[in-house]
């Protein structure tokens, strides 16, 4: 099947894909990410307007709003099965402008959303021909797999070192430690644990192998940059030497098992993820916005400022405010005209309405009776499309921990509308896959998954939304991981699995 035709019928189903192989000294995984985009600019989320970059290179104050503009400037994905390195002619790996030059002398006015300035900010860069540039012919790749909340999320942080595959070209990307500049203010907290999968540089076996191990950071001493808890009473470890990359996500599933969502829904920048949020744009289109066109999706606003509700909501009814932040309209007055509005949009969502309440299961609400202005629901888990990265049991294991296993798996879907929710998708990884230890790394049309040739979940092209009618594309990712094979040695045989549901 097509990469197009692959994107297109996914609209009307989603599919899963998972990808387990042995790391060896022949098959390593390897961590590409955009240049000069270590610290951002990430993704503002407030639930009363519609997701914003603010644009950290520009001179003015901007904000960037449509969806292709909040990659702008990030590389594309590429083609992992071309065989054209770097472009030397546009973009060298020593002489590359992006990497060079000051972002200022590449920034345009806007004007909207212009294709004429967005397709002239455009980055030649491409994670798969630099990746073939530096392989210099000695690696093929295996498998892509997107890493796309990296420098966009809060919590999403990483320690990276140059690739090293040839010895003759060199990595021009510096030893970079990844995160937001708000999230950096965040390392000193002693209750910040970043989960991480982490590639190590040395090991008994003579090869890298992973582990996920919760990390420290420090942006301060690049020579400590990376910090491990001590396995007993004592001290941090500085780990820094000994890493050739960690990232962070979400961990699903540790020691066999998967985690409670509710020990991780503060780590979560888009509640969207967890839960499915009526919209009410489509009947109440001037609830108090700074974007008249923007979504609202129900409850988002209250969801981010309240951890503790958000754990809550995982499980039991939560009481939400009518018109929380932002709205023109006094609690207590609501009017019956607005709460019909309200109650259609839940309505359109999938929800039941139980005038004579309370919520008992998962898609019931009801507008409290002691309140005028709260709604009593019980949150639906969304579907939602995901990636993951995890690594194999006890079996694969050596002395210290450490996995020869990798295990990936991503599920496209379209929000609220078709794929898996959250806990299924963990399940699926681990009793399926295989995993044993698992990252959550991405969400939303960013999951793309190419193993051997085909597009299993594909990047999408562009495409129409036909229920909002936008155009959107998501071929350009800040990070990808690139699991690659050595020529001339040989491998084990990966074990792959894949549905579709229509």
């Amino acid at each position: 099947m097509s990469n197009v035709d692959s994107a297109v019928s996914s609209h009307f189903s989603f599919q899963v894909s998972w990808h387990s192989a042995r790391l060896s000294e022949a098959r390593q995984l390897f961590l590409s990410c955009t240049p000069r985009k270590e610290h951002g600019p990430g993704i503002d989320r407030d639930g009363v307007d519609s997701p914003r970059m603010i644009n950290a290179e520009a001179p003015w104050d901007a904000a960037w709003k449509h969806p292709e503009n909040l990659r702008r400037c990030s590389w594309a994905v590429g083609d992992p099965e071309a065989t054209n390195e770097w472009d030397g002619s546009v973009c060298t790996s020593q002489q590359c402008k992006y990497l060079t030059t000051p972002a200022v002398d590449r920034v345009h006015r806007l004007s909207g959303d212009s294709e004429e300035v967005w397709k002239s900010d455009l980055c030649p860069g491409d994670h798969c021909a630099y990746f073939r540039y530096l392989a210099n012919g000695k690696w093929t790749v295996e498998a892509v797999e997107g890493c796309g909340n990296l420098s966009m999320n809060m919590w999403f942080v990483a320690y990276r070192r140059p690739m090293e595959l040839d010895g003759e070209r060199t990595d021009v990307r510096q030893t970079a430690l990844i995160y937001l500049l708000d999230e950096g203010r965040r390392f000193s907290d002693p209750s910040r644990k970043y989960s991480c999968l982490v590639k190590w540089r040395r090991c008994r076996q003579g090869f890298p192998r992973m582990s996920i191990r919760d990390l420290r950071f420090n942006a301060f001493d690049r020579a400590s940059a990376v910090h491990i808890d001590h396995e007993r009473d004592g001290p941090p470890r500085n780990i820094t030497e000994d890493v050739e990359f960690a990232v962070f996500g979400q961990q699903v599933i540790r020691d066999g098992r998967a985690v409670d969502l509710g020990t991780i829904t503060h780590q979560f920048s888009d509640v969207r993820h967890l839960f499915r949020l009526p919209n009410l744009r489509p009947s109440f289109p001037k609830y108090g916005l700074r974007d008249p066109d923007a979504d609202i999706w129900f409850g988002e606003a209250e969801l981010l400022e309240d951890a503790d509700t958000r754990r809550g909501a995982l499980s039991r009814p939560a009481l939400l405010k009518m018109f929380h932040k932002g709205g023109p309209y006094v609690p207590g007055v609501v009017s019956e005209k607005e709460r019909d509005v309200v109650a259609d949009a839940f309505q359109a969502a999938g929800y039941v309405h139980v005038p004579e309440g309370p919520p008992r299961r998962p898609g019931e609400f009801r507008f409290d009776p002691a309140s005028n202005d709260l709604v009593d629901v019980w949150l639906i888990p969304n579907v939602y499309s995901y990636s993951f990265i995890g690594l194999g049991g006890p079996d694969t294991r050596d002395g210290e921990g450490r996995s020869d296993r990798l295990v990936v798996l991503a599920a496209s879907g379209a929000s609220g509308r078709q794929g898996l929710t959250l806990r299924t998708a963990i399940d699926k990884l681990r009793t399926q896959a295989g995993a044993y230890d698992a990252l959550l790394i991405d969400e939303g049309l960013d999951v793309f998954q190419w193993v051997h040739g085909d597009w299993l979940v594909p990047v999408p092209p562009p495409f129409t939304d036909p229920e909002t009618g936008t155009t959107q594309s998501r071929d350009r990712l800040r990070t990808v991981f690139i699991l690659a094979t050595q020529e001339g040695n040989a491998t084990d045989a990966p074990t792959r699995g894949r549905e579709r549901s229509t």
